[in-house]
């Protein structure tokens, strides 16, 4: 075994001074020196307790490390924590601030040292924030507010404050964590106002509105209230049942509603249901999901009270059956249409009368029913009507089943609501198509004359005034011929009156079939006949008087000579009246029986066979 030759180290000195001190007490205290083995004992007391110290210095040497490694993270997690911190005293003085704090109040950090918190604080807030202040210096428990900031050149802020008191370096200090929730105060603001407005509407909706859960009632609007006779706090929390006549319509309501919502999303049904009084009501119910893909999260549904609708369709329902009972029984055609001509309506003597089934004709226009020439005026005639015109008679010609044409007269009436708009158009059609073949023979009878089929002289009268005042207006000429059989009574006397009349009737046709359709051609009387002819010079009446004149020359009449006849021509005078220019011509034709018949005379002048040709 070495010796140790090092010299010995200040702790081994001062461990040897330590002992050499404790063996001086123990022998003052006991009168005798230690002995070797109590020195000894001693020497290894102080060196278990010198390896026991420095012991206890490495471990304090490892603990500092660790504080200061643990300060070290503390400021990193302070000063870049996603949340404000600050650190006031009294008055809000700012003793403190981390670099979330800082970017709050949007200013340096070094700046906000020694300011008050308040004065970043809104007007609005400031109050609320030195309440909450002055409890959190005075109190030792956790408090929490919000307030909002004022900042220069900078959006404002909404800022949730917690904040817990303490006494730190003599002096009364709180320490606050501040949260930036403006992002979710304008959320909130916006939901509140959706809820406003969500709210308002569901109090003026006029349908009752209300949610439903596992159908139990959750909320009821006002509407709802009304219907039902049940005021809002009997109906939350109440099971939908109490809505219904029987469990048997309350379940299968249920079964169609939830099917109609698993297939489309939303379901809708009529149903009934009876209210808190007992009263019946029938009610359109329609129902969505809160959440489509989870139905427990709950139902919404409306309500609407269509009880007296569904009274007037039963109304309606009675009286349109009492209006075909009555129509079908009607032989008159009757019909109703959109004001476009589409039918919605047919009796039985319509389908008959056009030979067509109901299907065939209702949807579709009844427009190609009525003869082509007639069309655009009939459906003219049908759109007219309105609140300002409701009834209209027309006639035109349709085309019946058998494909003949028929005249039809319609009495058009316009069915309105009470709001005077046109629904549709009602026509009540009855054939006419002998009665008109009656009057036409009437009109004929009674304008002209029976054995020549010429106009008679009452129908000449009323068309001379016209034609004058037409060649008046115009400016247009307009010409008279007047003309008389030569030796007819001899005709009479000698063959006959029989034998007269076909030499009318020859006359007549021979001298018609050389007009124009616009020249008007009558019996005057007797033996004598006049010839209205617009757009004529007295010339051109000279002219078609020859050509007339010439005509009788044909071959004779069956069983009679040739005939003859002395012609007057005159032409319209302005201011002349009608019967002044028919004495005229009157004149002319007496002119040419003085100057021996069969010739034709004008102004004045008479004209001999051998003139004319």
């Amino acid at each position: 075994m070495h010796e140790n030759t090092d010299p010995p180290s200040k702790e081994d000195a001062e461990l040897r001074h330590q002992a050499e001190e404790q063996l001086s007490r123990q022998a003052a205290r006991s009168g005798r020196l230690p002995t070797e083995a109590e020195s000894l004992r001693l020497v290894h007391e102080l060196q278990v307790h010198q390896i026991e110290l420095e012991l206890q210095n490495h471990a304090l040497l490892e603990l500092r490390d660790k504080l200061e490694s643990s300060l070290e993270r503390y400021v990193d997690l302070y000063d870049f924590a996603p949340v404000g911190y600050f650190t006031l005293a009294k008055g809000g003085i700012i003793r403190e601030i981390n670099l979330a704090g800082a970017a709050l109040l949007c200013q340096e950090r070094g700046n906000l040292i020694g300011r008050r918190f308040g004065q970043f604080v809104s007007a609005e807030t400031r109050s609320t924030f030195n309440a909450f202040l002055g409890w959190t210096l005075v109190g030792t428990s956790r408090e929490q507010c919000e307030v909002s900031l004022a900042l220069e050149e900078a959006p404002p802020r909404r800022l949730s404050l917690a904040g817990v008191g303490l006494v730190t370096e003599g002096e009364r200090r709180c320490r606050i964590a501040a949260t930036d929730i403006s992002e979710r105060y304008r959320i909130e603001g916006v939901l509140q106002a959706s809820e406003a407005r969500l709210q308002s509407i569901l109090r003026v909706a006029p349908v009752g509105i209300g949610v439903v859960r596992h159908r139990v009632v959750q909320e009821a609007n006002d509407a709802l209230c009304r219907l039902t006779g049940y005021a809002r706090e009997e109906l939350i929390g109440c099971s939908a049942r109490l809505f219904y006549h029987s469990d048997e319509d309350y379940e299968g309501v249920g079964r169609e509603k939830y099917r109609q919502i698993a297939e489309r999303g939303a379901g809708t049904v009529e149903v009934r249901w009876r209210r808190k009084d007992g009263a019946a009501i029938d009610v359109v119910l329609s129902s969505s999901p809160l959440e489509a893909t989870d139905l427990a999260r709950g139902v919404t549904f409306t309500a609407l009270d269509i009880t007296e609708r569904k009274r007037a369709e039963e109304l309606l329902k009675l009286s349109e059956a009492r209006y075909r009972a009555i129509v079908e029984g009607q032989t008159d055609l009757v019909c109703r249409c959109l004001p476009d001509g589409t039918l919605t309506f047919v009796n039985s003597a319509y389908c008959h009368y056009f030979d067509r089934a109901p299907d065939e004709l209702l949807g579709a226009s009844f427009a190609p029913l009525i003869a082509e020439g007639d069309r655009v005026g009939a459906l003219a005639r049908v759109r007219g009507c309105d609140a300002a015109h409701p009834h209209d008679t027309q006639e035109h010609r349709v085309v019946r089943g058998d494909g003949a044409l028929r005249w039809v007269q319609w009495r058009n009436q316009a069915i309105l609501d009470a709001d005077d708009a046109l629904i549709e158009i009602q026509s009540v059609g009855r054939d006419v198509t002998e009665q008109r073949a009656m009057e036409t023979e009437l009109r004929r009878l009674a304008t002209t004359d029976p054995l020549t089929g010429a106009f008679n002289r009452r129908y000449l009268l009323a068309a001379l005034d016209t034609e004058i005042e037409r060649a008046r207006r115009h400016d247009r000429p307009l010409a008279l011929i007047m003309f008389d059989l030569d030796g007819f009574k001899q005709v009479n006397d000698t063959q006959g009156h029989e034998q007269g009349d076909r030499v009318l009737q020859t006359v007549a046709a021979r001298v018609r079939g050389r007009l124009r359709r616009s020249d008007l051609f009558a019996r005057w009387g007797g033996e004598e006949f006049l010839i209205l002819a617009p757009e004529t010079t007295e010339s051109d009446a000279v002219a078609l008087a020859e050509t007339l004149r010439a005509a009788l020359h044909e071959p004779p009449i069956p069983d009679g000579g040739p005939v003859t006849a002395s012609f007057g021509v005159v032409a319209r005078q302005p201011e002349e009246t009608p019967d002044q220019w028919l004495k005229r011509v009157d004149e002319r034709m007496y002119a040419s029986k003085q100057q021996g018949r069969d010739r034709v005379s004008a102004g004045g002048n008479a004209r001999s066979p051998d003139a004319g040709g």
